[in-house]
């Protein structure tokens, strides 16, 4: 759950270009934040440790699912390079 808070920290501050991210990582990232819901972690860790735990992880879930509708999966996520011969 690191990881994804971190980068949740990179996304948002423009470290790394949200659809670099979205590309390769979101099955990780959904399956990970399901996970942790399903299971109470999130909420849990927030009641006895910190309320603001973990917040980075649920903003990069929350940005994905609006990337998510604006990008069909029809379309190309990024422009192809145009590479001369």
């Amino acid at each position: 759950m690191r990881l994804m808070e971190i980068m949740g920290i990179y996304v948002k501050h423009g470290l790394l270009h949200e659809d670099i991210m979205f590309d390769y990582w979101i099955p990780t990232i959904t399956t990970a934040w399901d996970v942790v819901q399903t299971l109470g972690v999130i909420e849990t860790n927030r009641r006895r440790v910190d309320p603001q735990l973990w917040v980075n992880f649920e903003w990069l879930i929350r940005r994905y699912k609006a990337w998510q509708a604006a990008h069909p999966a029809s379309e190309p996520i990024m422009p192809t390079a145009h590479v001369k011969p």
